[in-house]
């Protein structure tokens, strides 16, 4: 029977990490994969993340007297955690690594002692 085990990791490199100490390490892994969550703005049919509150103006250069222009204000992105002003990017990483069953415990103890987060693991039904 087969397991499959999910958890997540800080950064992509340590997931990928974690993966090649796997295969190194445990025999009986079938597969894993790793993936990303799509960038924030991208949710929204390619819009970019920031977020332009207000205008700020200018007066004409050289005192003339054409009027004052109007430019919008750029905030910063919505960050990793959507607090307004963040800077970070999320670069979180999910991993899901399918083994046989009786290597879940092992797998399980090495993603944990690897860095691994919200370690969850289901087996596969038996076919009825």
């Amino acid at each position: 029977m087969k397991t499959t085990i999910l958890c997540s990791f800080d950064t992509v490199d340590f997931a990928e990490l974690a993966a090649g100490r796997l295969r190194a390490k445990i025999p009986g892994i079938k597969d894993i994969e790793i993936s990303t969550p799509p960038p924030e703005g991208t949710r929204m049919g390619g819009v970019l993340p920031f977020t332009a509150v207000g205008m700020a103006t200018l007066g004409a250069p050289g005192g003339s007297s054409a009027g004052p222009i109007a430019l919008p204000v750029y905030l910063g992105d919505t960050g990793a955690a959507g607090q307004p002003g963040s800077d970070t990017v999320s670069n979180n990483a999910t991993m899901r690594v399918t083994c046989s069953t009786s290597r879940r415990r092992e797998v399980e103890a090495q993603l944990i002692n690897l860095g691994a987060l919200h370690v969850r693991a289901f087996d596969e039904l038996p076919p009825s």
